[in-house]
């Protein structure tokens, strides 16, 4: 799904793993363009009300990822969405998030 389709919906009408893909794959894409990522390095991001989070397709272009060039994985490292294979730090990725996941901040 692009960003004009998204938009097209209307506010607060993409789905959270619609929205998480296409916002993931703009943060990715900047990063390139700034220098921070090129050949390594991916982005993931945990989907709301969710026991997934969004990665991109290994072997895809990191200048060119799209939000068609995301899967949705769960926290056991299963693809539950998306033709194609994490990348090889998706372990990495798993336990950071999970780590994320159950972190409960608390305020004083």
């Amino acid at each position: 799904m692009t960003i004009t389709e998204i938009s097209r919906k209307g506010p607060g009408a993409a789905a959270p793993a619609e929205k998480t893909a296409l916002e993931t794959a703009a943060v990715t894409r900047l990063l390139v363009s700034q220098g921070i990522l090129d050949y390594s390095g991916h982005v993931s991001a945990g989907i709301p009300g969710r026991d997934a989070f969004i990665i991109q397709i290994g072997s895809t272009s990191r200048a060119e990822i799209s939000p068609d060039s995301m899967l949705v994985v769960d926290y056991d490292g299963k693809v539950i969405e998306g033709d194609g294979q994490p990348p090889s730090e998706l372990p990495i990725h798993l336990e950071i998030l999970k780590a994320r996941r159950c972190y409960t901040p608390t305020w004083s």
